[in-house]
């Protein structure tokens, strides 16, 4: 009938754009899907929704500190609030290892804690490509309990959009200004995140 035929027209057109993968199921006029296991699905609203997609969210479970010119290592990766698809993100050393090339998100949030009043927590950590720092974090300041910090806890963050090339490392440096410091062990509060966006 001319819905099958509609369908099949659509099928061969999708896979001579293709160069590997099959095209498993339409099903009904409603859901594309692209592959089995790892499959990619495209419903009737446009949405695709890609299973396998590199992605991690990782938090630091107890409090630490860390000597400058390290890596933060965030050793949570199976609570309610981090994952790790793909296990690309090491909780051993802190890196995520690009497992394709491609342009990836990341994003991190710290908070130490008990840190003295007027003390420069400015370029406190930076994001790392293999041997090269990009991406200083969000905040240059002194922490001044009452003003920048509170109850001697200091905050920042920052995210960044990178262009990894597949082996590539991707982590969070620490900075000599806060290497003294502790950061906060809470893995709401502290933690590390990326995905491969395409």
């Amino acid at each position: 009938n001319n819905h099958n035929s509609i369908r099949e027209y659509i099928r061969n057109f999708i896979m001579s754009k293709l160069e590997t993968n099959t095209i498993d199921t339409i099903s009904g006029s409603t859901t594309l899907t692209l592959g089995g296991t790892n499959a990619t699905t495209i419903n009737s609203d446009k949405i695709v929704t890609l299973s396998n997609v590199p992605a991690f969210s990782a938090g630091l479970s107890s409090s630490a500190t860390f000597s400058a010119n390290t890596f933060y290592i965030f050793d949570d990766v199976t609570s309610t609030a981090h994952f790790n698809q793909g296990n690309h993100y090491s909780t051993s050393t802190g890196l995520f290892t690009a497992p394709v090339a491609g342009i990836y998100k990341f994003y991190c949030n710290m908070i130490w804690e008990s840190v003295p009043t007027n003390t420069t927590m400015h370029d406190a950590w930076r994001f790392r490509k293999n041997s090269t720092s990009l991406h200083y974090d969000s905040r240059r300041a002194i922490s001044v309990n009452g003003s920048t910090a509170q109850n001697g806890y200091f905050t920042t963050h920052q995210s960044a959009i990178i262009k990894l090339a597949a082996s590539d490392t991707f982590g969070v440096y620490v900075g000599s200004n806060s290497a003294a410091q502790t950061v906060h062990g809470n893995t709401v509060f502290t933690y590390f995140q990326g995905y491969l966006i395409g």
